[in-house]
């Protein structure tokens, strides 16, 4: 099937009778777990249905470009499901070729160049161009809020008594030690948002450690999963504990000093004052 076989009501119809097909439970969210399921794939209609809404705010010089590369990538999703067994495809594709998801080194320095170029971020930017820059945008989000301004981490290092030793802590244990807090510390908007911020992190790794694309919807669904955590009311400041200071760092040694490696066994960490941690949360 060609790109001009299929256009973007069809789609939204399929989508739709796929999700009433298996009339389940499925959410958004749903995207970003490893467990490949029918339920999965509803998933991945939910979204594609709320793309589609934003296709259609488009700037109608641009609509046509967007929508024609949206079709052609909805298409290869279908062939890929095409081709798991125990996955039934949205609909039947009558083609079995499909484009690479893997992109090279040199296209992901283009990419890093395109962003330095571009004279107007406002202006068309292809779908393939913004599957390859916004995990890491949405990645550096995640981890500015989490370690910087909820944390107010500066910097971690062992402490070896006579010197002091950088020791570079992956932000997926900072998310794993605020959930295994039980919102003690802060008052988050919903108590499953973090265990949802820990999805699109490791989203956001696949694409970076890998170079392996997503799909074009999935941005768009990380970006309302993670906006809870940017609301005023999620500001690293807004503590549940009255000796917040005292506790988190008590807490955050104990954590990391109590893991099943030697690795965290002497860290410390040296934290951003109050002034420093105000002005990058007002970038």
């Amino acid at each position: 099937m060609s790109t001009n076989e299929i256009n973007i009501q069809e789609i939204q119809n399929m989508s739709r009778e796929y999700i009433n097909n298996y009339n389940n439970n499925a959410k958004a969210i749903d995207i970003f777990k490893l467990d490949i399921s029918n339920d999965w794939v509803v998933a991945h209609c939910l979204c594609i249905l709320d793309f589609i809404k934003v296709l259609e705010q488009s700037n109608p010089t641009e609509k046509v470009q967007l929508e024609s590369e949206f079709i052609r990538e909805f298409q290869d999703f279908n062939i890929s499901l095409s081709k798991i067994n125990g996955i039934d495809p949205i609909y039947t594709p009558s083609q079995s070729t499909e484009t690479v998801s893997h992109i090279s080194s040199i296209q992901a320095l283009n990419s890093a160049e395109k962003i330095l170029k571009h004279p107007k971020y406002e202006t068309y930017l292809s779908l393939e161009y913004q599957k390859e820059i916004v995990p890491f945008m949405i990645r550096q989000a995640i981890e500015i809020k989490i370690i910087q301004e909820m944390l107010g981490v500066d910097y971690s290092y062992k402490n070896n008594n006579t010197q002091r030793e950088l020791l570079l802590i992956n932000l997926s244990k900072y998310i794993d030690f605020i959930e295994q807090d039980n919102n003690h510390l802060f008052q988050l908007p919903s108590t499953d948002l973090i265990r949802n911020i820990d999805y699109v992190n490791k989203w956001t790794n696949n694409f970076i450690h890998t170079g392996i694309r997503s799909f074009s919807w999935i941005k768009n669904t990380a970006i309302d999963i993670i906006q809870p955590l940017f609301q005023e009311s999620a500001l690293y400041n807004n503590f549940r504990s009255n000796n917040f200071i005292q506790d988190r760092d008590n807490k955050l040694k104990n954590y990391f000093r109590n893991l099943p490696t030697n690795r965290f066994r002497n860290v410390e960490f040296e934290y951003l004052d109050e002034e420093e941690k105000t002005f990058i949360s007002k970038k």
